[in-house]
């Protein structure tokens, strides 16, 4: 009985770890998107690539 109960919390205590861990990293995205004011004070938003090193 008590492996129908440690299987899935295991299994969602390995979930919220790994949510924890990588949720804010873009984990190796190549492009980012950038907000900026230019100089006549308007919102741009310009795409970069980002160097793979």
């Amino acid at each position: 009985m008590s492996e129908k109960i440690t299987i899935p919390s295991n299994v969602l205590l390995i979930g919220i770890v790994i949510y924890f861990s990588f949720g804010n990293s873009d984990l190796g995205s190549t492009t980012k998107d950038v907000t900026y004011t230019n100089n006549l004070g308007e919102l741009e938003t310009q795409t970069i690539t980002k160097e793979i090193i």
